[in-house]
Formats: C-alpha cells, structure tokens, sequence
C-alpha cells in the first residue's frame, strides 16, 4: 500500500513537471510568434510602408490572438502618424474609449497621437484629448502618466495657445534634460516661442542645437527644412 502511495505521490510530481514545461513551452512560442509578428510589421509599416500589407497583418487572426485590440490600434495610430495621415488618426480616435483601456494602454494611446495632432494645431482635438488625459490620469500615481499629462500641458501652451510666457519654463527643462534627445525637443519648442516673440536670432539658435542633439531622423529632416527658409514648418 505504500508503493502505491509513493508510486502515485511521482506519478503526481510527474504530470505537474509534464504541466510546467508544456506551459513553459507554450510561452516560449507565444513570445517567438509574437516576435517574428512585430517584425513583420515593423517590416511592412516602416521600411516598405506598404498599408496594404500592414493592415493584413495587423488584423490577422494571429495578431488578434497576440495582440489586445488596444496594442493593436496604437499599432495603427503609431503607423498613420508615421504617414502623416490626419484622417485616419482621427478615425482610429473616434472608436478608442480611454477610460475603458488599462493605464498603461491609456498612455500608449495618448503618447501615439496626442503630440501629433498638437503638432499639427488641431487645436479641437488637442483640447479634446487634453481633456481626458486630466479625466483619465486625475488620480493616478503612475510616473509615465503624470509626466506625460505635465507635458501635454506644456505642449498645448506652446503649439495651440503659443504662449510665449513659458519661455522660462523650457529654458529649465532645457537645462535639467536627463539626454541631449529630450533636450532637443524642449529646443525645438522654445525655438517656436522665440519665434512667436519676433526673436528670430534666438529661435535660430535653438533650432540649430535642437538639430545638434536630436536622435530622430524625421525631426532632423524638419530642422533642416526650417533653417534653409521653410519657416512655416516651425
């Protein structure tokens, strides 16, 4: 009777290993697939820049398997700002509910579209997504959220309201940046100020650091448009 027991007691320990390494392995495949999906997109969306092909991949079955139906729409705002295409943001928009996405979906989101569109001077529907950031976040003690409803703030006095009285704030952000990336982007921005002020030596001047210290190579691209008289680029 007890061989039996004992016999059991490892058959037991047996199916629980067998368990274990079957769900082990069942991860390590969802993470190979889910892998070799992000580079087929990344592949179709940023070197090809094929939509076609990416919304295939994006709306598969295998992606929706993967990917949650928030990941995968920042997915597409991510790639439609990448194509500067206003229309299709705005339609992406239209169906997303922040409230009802987990708080790090919610930044993701706000992160994918709320700089482009203040960028653009979409000044409704900047406000409009300033708006539920401050609903979204009112309570929240995420980091990520805090900093990023802070710099909406900032983004919006500076490209919708153009409020030339934060010219000291970025002149402190500038000066705190924890890299030159984050650096040039408060630059571009007092550059665009001094540029509302009628300082246009000063807005040069932070145009060309910006320039210096920015890692991407689309805003670099802009930069050099700007200097060379495309001033309504700024």
């Amino acid at each position: 009777m007890e061989n039996q027991f004992a016999q059991l007691g490892y058959i037991g320990i047996l199916i629980a290993a067998g368990i274990i390494a079957a769900l082990a392995l069942a991860e390590w495949l969802r993470r190979r697939a889910m892998a070799a999906n992000l580079k087929s997109l990344y592949q179709a969306a940023y070197v090809d820049k094929d939509e076609q092909v990416f919304l295939s991949l994006i709306n598969s079955l295998q992606c929706k398997m993967y990917m949650s139906d928030a990941s995968r729409s920042i997915m597409k705002l991510n790639f439609y700002v990448s194509q500067d295409n206003l229309s299709k943001v705005k339609t992406i928009q239209s169906h997303i509910n922040p409230d009802r996405l987990s708080e790090n979906d919610a930044v993701g989101y706000f992160m994918a579209i709320y700089g482009y569109v203040v960028e653009r001077g979409e000044a409704k529907c900047a406000a409009e997504l300033l708006g539920q950031m401050e609903k979204r976040f009112a309570k929240t003690q995420n980091p990520a959220a805090v900093f990023l409803l802070l710099d909406s703030h900032l983004a919006y006095d500076v490209y919708i309201k153009k409020d030339v009285a934060r010219i000291d704030d970025l002149r402190e952000l500038i000066a705190s940046a924890p890299d030159d990336n984050a650096r040039s982007v408060y630059q571009y921005r007092l550059a665009k100020l001094y540029y509302e002020n009628n300082d246009h030596a000063a807005c040069q001047k932070q145009l060309e650091l910006a320039l210096k210290n920015t890692a991407s190579t689309q805003a670099a691209a802009k930069i050099k448009k700007i200097l060379t008289g495309e001033w309504q680029r700024l």
